[in-house]
């Protein structure tokens, strides 16, 4: 290639790793530095980024606004039209050299009177109209109109359909996002909840409220506040997110990142590796699983201990539309037999859906030698009658083994818990499975100061517990529901969700530990009320709990938050 060939087409003479660097830059990559390197060594390189940064800031104000598109892309055609037009009447004098001069006078006249061009070229064209249309130039035409409208509407379309809502859980009824919305390219935000969201390149971004998030495209979003973790697939390996304090790039990973309110910011490498370096004077550094650094606004970096507790990592997954549950009203006891014993006792009769088609009666376990300390009681509920637990002896046990390991459930009821509740009354509202570590599953108020608020809503697995914000013992009906999201890496820190009548709680005192309830073991023990799940053992002192339950729900399923307040608003599950 000549000189001036290279002159002409400097994109000819630029090496693949050039033009990638180019294409890096335009899509948005930190490539600064070795552009500019590239750009000393070669001035085609600058030529080229000149030409086509140009084209970019066109196209973007081509596209600037919404209301204009359609003229804009008719002007830029028409642009085009001219411009074919032009070249093609001056090629055709170019062409036309040479030949007598009684041949060319009248292109010639046309081509080099600028003046005129248009009003003569115009009546050319309507002299030569259907020569014309049938000419090489009008193909060539049609065809530059067909490339530029299919090249605007194509980056319209990538630029409007950068990711697309997947899920949504604890949202408010006014919150902007829904499963199946698609994402353009600017900013969104999330106050209550939490959504998943899935980038076109494959990343997942689950997003945590509060939280402000800019997306500029597929591989590269602005975490301005807030909570996301990012699972990035091979195919999107160099996924970027940008903080106001620092810059993350995914090598092939997940990752949570987390940025306050001042723009400090944290990162914690949840499976594999990222780069992060907090400006663009400052190498990277490298982090692995269970690494994590912090960020400072004044560029301040510091390797930190690994949280990942801190972040949920799953939602809701499983459509809970066919979901298999148990609802004990507690409206009303019949004499039973219970399937251990053949003796005939007080129950409280379960309907609804039932568990893989099994029905289960609650029956009063209460000792029957204790004087004065009678059979459970009911009371008024919040729909028809409640059953009342003396926190002596009364509590109920059932022959449903409960949910095992890390599937899903939800359990939710109503709960009246008195003022003057001791601490020793407050544990097991509702359990099942094994006291062993991480195997069972007990809903009780918090009596552990270290863990939480006291009285607020407690799921402990045995040595491991998320503690809710709102304290219970008012001696007023309130409905709670936890929420398990199952899967092969739940755990109670990052999949478990709790509410009190109907909204989210912040939580307090998250353990990291996968949840694996025990129901198969000789020890394991069916869902009970009203007693603590570790009862037999003898170091144990807190056995019972004292207090009202009313309208009792046990789901195979992760409810969502308008799922939970429609059944405690109608007690019905009709989803």
């Amino acid at each position: 290639m000549s000189a001036s060939d290279q002159d002409n087409n400097p994109q000819a003479s630029l090496s693949k790793e050039q033009q990638r660097l180019i294409a890096d830059y335009l899509a948005g990559k930190n490539v600064d530095a070795q552009l500019t390197q590239a750009c000393k060594h070669n001035p085609h390189v600058k030529a080229e980024l000149a030409k086509l940064v140009a084209n970019d800031r066109l196209i973007r104000l081509q596209i600037d606004s919404a209301e204009q598109i359609t003229k804009q892309r008719a002007d830029f055609s028409a642009s085009v039209m001219d411009k074919i037009i032009a070249q093609n009447n001056l090629g055709q004098v170019h062409s036309i050299k040479g030949k007598p001069a009684e041949q060319n006078t009248q292109k010639t006249t046309q081509a080099i009177n600028p003046d005129n061009k248009l009003v003569k070229l115009n009546a050319h064209s309507k002299k030569q109209s259907r020569k014309w249309f049938n000419s090489f130039n009008a193909l060539a035409a049609s065809v530059a109109i067909f490339v530029v409208g299919f090249f605007i509407t194509s980056f319209l379309f990538v630029q409007n359909n950068l990711a697309v809502v997947t899920k949504v859980a604890a949202v408010s009824a006014v919150n902007n996002l829904v499963v199946g919305q698609s994402i353009n390219r600017g900013k969104i935000s999330l106050d209550v909840g939490y959504s998943e969201i899935k980038m076109g390149n494959g990343v997942i971004l689950l997003l945590e409220a509060p939280i402000r998030l800019d997306i500029r495209s597929q591989d590269l979003v602005i975490l301005e506040k807030g909570k996301l973790v990012a699972k990035v697939p091979p195919q999107a390996i160099g996924f970027r997110v940008d903080t106001p304090s620092s810059e993350i790039i995914d090598l092939g990973t997940e990752f949570a990142v987390d940025v306050n309110d001042k723009g400090d910011s944290q990162v914690h490498v949840l499976d594999g590796e990222v780069k992060a370096r907090s400006s663009k004077l400052q190498a990277y550094k490298m982090l692995r699983k269970n690494q994590a650094l912090s960020f400072s606004l004044d560029e301040k970096i510091e390797f930190i201990k690994s949280s990942p507790n801190l972040f949920m990592r799953a939602l809701p997954g499983k459509s809970v539309a066919n979901s298999d549950y148990l609802h004990w009203s507690f409206d009303s006891k019949q004499f039973y037999s219970q399937q251990s014993d053949n003796k005939q006792t007080g129950a409280f009769l379960s309907n609804g859906k039932g568990i893989s088609g099994k029905q289960y009666p609650a029956y009063d376990k209460t000792p029957e030698t204790t004087a004065g300390q009678g059979e459970i009681t009911q009371t008024a509920g919040v729909f028809g009658q409640a059953i009342a637990f003396n926190g002596i002896n009364n509590w109920l046990e059932t022959d449903f083994p409960g949910i095992a390991g890390d599937a899903p459930r939800t359990v939710s009821f109503w709960v009246k818990v008195p003022k003057n509740i001791a601490k020793h009354e407050v544990f097991g509202i509702v359990s099942w499975g094994t006291q062993e570590f991480y195997s069972a599953w007990q809903i009780s108020p918090n009596p552990f100061a270290q863990n939480g608020p006291l009285g607020a809503l407690r799921i402990g697995t045995y040595n491991a517990q998320v503690v809710g914000t709102k304290d219970l013992r008012d001696g007023q009906w309130h409905h709670v529901a936890v929420v398990l999201y199952g899967g092969e890496s739940s755990d109670i820190s990052t999949h478990v969700l709790m509410y009190v009548d109907g909204e989210l709680e912040k939580t307090h005192g998250k353990s990291f530990a996968k949840v694996d309830t025990k129901i198969t073991q000789k020890n394991s023990r069916p869902l009970a009320l009203g007693r603590n799940i570790g009862y037999e053992a003898e170091h144990e002192r807190n056995k019972y709990f004292r207090g009202s339950v009313d309208e009792l729900y046990v789901f195979d399923t992760a409810l969502e938050q308008q799922q939970i307040k429609q059944l405690m608003q109608s007690n019905k599950f009709s989803f």
